[in-house]
């Protein structure tokens, strides 16, 4: 009797802990960005040197950022083409 019992508290809090379990949300996308911290969109065709406009307010200059090298992660061609799954 005492089996039973501890087996059906047991199954009640597998279930209950299931159902209240918090929801974790997915995690946010970031956008691809080089180790300079700028995105690639401000590198010169995607991969080369950074024109990122900075302002450095000591000496009251504008200036462009040093990174000479897109080396973050590159995205998929636009003519890379995943087959279709149809599970034939």
């Amino acid at each position: 009797m005492e089996l039973l019992i501890g087996a059906g508290i047991f199954l009640a809090g597998a279930i209950f802990g299931r159902i209240h379990r918090p929801r974790k949300e997915p995690p946010k996308l970031r956008p691809p960005t080089c180790s300079c911290e700028h995105a690639r969109s401000f590198h010169v065709n995607g991969t080369g040197a950074c024109m990122y406009k900075m302002y450095d307010s000591r000496i009251n200059h504008t200036m462009t950022c040093t990174c000479q090298v897109y080396d973050g992660p590159i995205p998929l061609s636009p003519s890379y083409f995943a087959p279709e799954v149809d599970g034939n």
